[in-house]
C-alpha cells in the first residue's frame, strides 16, 4: 500500500488587486465600499462585477460577425 503524499501548507504569492481592471464607473464604488468595510478591495469588485452581470441579464450580446444577424454570441459569467 502506497503512502499519500502530503499537501503543501503554503500558498503561491499572489498579486495585489489593482481597481484599474475595473470599469471606471464601477471604481469610486468598489474604493468606498472597501475602506468602510475593512475589507480587501477585491472581495467588493467580485460582488460587484456579479451584480452588474446578473442585472444586464441576456439583454447584452456580441455579434462577431457584423452582416450575419443570426450569430449571436450572450457573454455568461
Amino acid at each position: 500500500m502506497m503512502t499519500p503524499a502530503s499537501l503543501k501548507l503554503e500558498l503561491p504569492p499572489a498579486e495585489p488587486f489593482d481597481l484599474e481592471l475595473l470599469p471606471r464607473s464601477l471604481r469610486p464604488l468598489v474604493r468606498d465600499v472597501s475602506e468602510r468595510m475593512q475589507a480587501p478591495a477585491d472581495f467588493m469588485a467580485a460582488a460587484a462585477v456579479v451584480e452588474l452581470a446578473a442585472s444586464i441579464g441576456r439583454r447584452a450580446f456580441m455579434q462577431p460577425k457584423a452582416l450575419d444577424t443570426t450569430w449571436r454570441v450572450v457573454p455568461n459569467l
